[in-house]
């Protein structure tokens, strides 16, 4: 390969070039990730207005911020999917809403772990959220006073099943 002899202007220029198309590449990508999060409010609108939840204050209430802090962005995602989600579920969700997340999977679901970790727990703990043993992962909801786990049967050593619901404690 032949050897291009440059010297340092012509070398800064080729710098410059370079990082002005690099910065210019970052600002399309804001742009793109700014479409995103605003097409995720709109489908997230829709989806209410399917639902017949369709009146402006719940719209104001459901938008998005990146700078909540992790307790907010999981109870975000919980309340939008309601229904009980496992942490790389809540990732998920959480990109939607937040691409740049995606870049560095293992620390976000590091945070959302953490956070789960120290702020979820058993209804009678009465912490943030609460821990659901699921099928394989935990699975987490938002803590509500009235929440009511599911029934569970116990089958006794001399054959008896009850329901945990009819049992003194």
């Amino acid at each position: 390969m032949p050897r291009i002899d440059l010297n340092a202007e012509e070398i800064s220029e080729i710098i410059e070039m370079h990082f002005n198309k690099l910065k210019e590449k970052k600002e399309n990508i804001k742009v793109i990730e700014d479409d995103i999060r605003n097409l995720n409010v709109k489908i997230l609108q829709l989806k209410q207005a399917l639902i017949g939840e369709s009146n402006s204050n719940i719209f104001e209430e459901k938008i998005y911020s990146e700078n909540w802090q992790w307790v907010k962005k999981i109870k975000f995602a919980l309340e939008l999917e309601k229904k009980p989600l496992t942490a790389n579920q809540i990732f998920d969700v959480l990109c939607e809403f937040e691409p740049e997340l995606g870049i560095d999977k293992r620390k976000v679901m590091s945070s959302i772990s953490g956070t789960l970790s120290s702020k979820s727990g058993f209804y009678h703990e009465k912490k943030d959220f609460i821990k659901i043993n699921g099928e394989g992962d935990f699975e987490y909801i938002v803590w509500e006073s009235n929440y009511k786990p599911k029934t569970t049967k116990l089958i006794f050593r001399h054959g008896d099943i009850k329901n945990t619901d009819d049992l003194p404690f």
